[in-house]
């Protein structure tokens, strides 16, 4: 190795978590009750049309909601926001009624989409999926279209890696 390289090899498991991601909140409703769900995976793809990837964990309530629906809002995550992480853990929209009232968060109304925005996100995306492209290890990975987008400066995102939730914001070039 050249220059005191000082890269490591490292469990490969390690992979997943050490690639920066954003956190998300998905948020969708069915039969006119809102529900939530924290998902890690998104990237647009497209500027024109808008496209994105997003990976959501099949098997709960709001996967089926999505199959069902065939639309949600990614909202990007801030601050306002972290003190749900833990809380969400092992809650299911089945078993609940008002989840954004269980986990301090905040509904707002889309204009394209049943699913509401979640108040404080840095951004909501109002999304159409297209299609599943494929299932992977509990994880569906859909193509969705956006719809709108909405963007609140005041309430930077926060990020995830290695476990740890980062926050965004500062430029370095």
């Amino acid at each position: 190795m050249q220059g005191g390289c000082v890269l490591q090899e490292a469990p490969l498991t390690r992979a997943f978590r050490a690639t920066p991601t954003g956190l998300y909140l998905i948020s969708t409703s069915r039969d006119g009750v809102p529900n939530v769900q924290f998902a890690f995976r998104a990237l647009g793809i497209v500027e024109d049309p808008p496209l994105l990837i997003v990976g959501q964990q099949t098997g709960n309530y709001s996967y089926e909601t999505v199959q069902q629906t065939g639309e949600f809002v990614l909202n990007t995550c801030s601050d306002a926001h972290v003190h749900a992480i833990a809380r969400s853990r092992g809650m299911s929209g089945r078993e609940m009624d008002d989840k954004f009232a269980q986990l301090g968060l905040t509904p707002l109304p889309a204009k394209h989409v049943r699913a509401p925005l979640v108040k404080d996100s840095y951004c909501s995306v109002e999304c159409r999926v297209l299609r599943e492209l494929d299932k992977v290890e509990g994880v569906a990975v859909l193509l969705v279209q956006a719809l709108a987008c909405y963007v609140d400066e005041d309430h930077p995102p926060v990020a995830r890696l290695t476990g740890k939730t980062l926050r965004l914001g500062e430029i370095v070039g």
